[in-house]
């Protein structure tokens, strides 16, 4: 839908459903993320990307000491190489994320922040995805009960797939999460969401 404008003589049309995306909040943050059993020494340095209130994590793959983090700018305080090449790469990332939120506002797709993620994380449409991997398990191994497998063992497998979904919806707040985000982070914080639900 689109509106028309008269201004000092000239007509301007304006696309609505483009204003309605350009409107839609966006904000970018890059923080430490502490772990629960953090102690000390370097820790992870993640992107926020939040859209209309809703916010997705998104590891960076580079580490900062909190001592020589300045939270407020979201780069790493110092004049060392290894701190340049840090802010640099962090600087490269903010530019890659403003230039697709203006891509996705020009292609008039709905922008949420769970689409930037999977955006950001990996280009490719069809990327995989945790949840999907883990039902297309399931489902090859129903076919597969009573030659190689029990109905017990795909009961299990199929508990273990709600568990996983139930887990990234409470963390992440997400329908499915991409095979990337498979790290360390996600198995420790998904043992102890195990063990705290139990």
């Amino acid at each position: 839908m689109y509106i028309l404008i008269l201004n000092s003589c000239n007509f301007i049309f304006i696309n609505l459903k483009l204003l309605s995306y350009a409107n839609k909040s966006f904000t970018l943050l890059f923080y430490l993320k502490k772990r629960s059993n953090y102690l000390k020494g370097k820790l992870p340095i993640y992107m926020r990307v939040t859209v209309d209130g809703k916010r997705v994590e998104i590891a960076t793959k580079r580490e900062c000491e909190p001592a020589k983090w300045n939270s407020s700018a979201g780069r790493v305080s110092g004049n060392k190489e290894e701190v340049r090449s840090t802010n640099s790469y962090l600087d490269v990332l903010q530019s890659k994320v403003y230039e697709l939120h203006r891509k996705l506002i020009a292609s008039e797709i709905t922008i949420t922040a769970e689409l930037f993620k999977n955006k950001l994380v990996n280009n490719d449409e069809q990327k995989k995805m945790i949840l999907e991997i883990f039902e297309k398990h399931n489902r090859d191994m129903a076919c597969l009960v009573g030659s190689e497998y029990s109905k017990v063992t795909l009961v299990r497998y199929k508990t273990s797939l709600e568990h996983t979904r139930n887990f990234i919806k409470w963390k992440y707040n997400l329908s499915d999460l991409s095979i990337q985000s498979l790290d360390y982070d996600f198995i420790a914080q998904y043992e102890f969401w195990l063990k705290s639900q139990k």
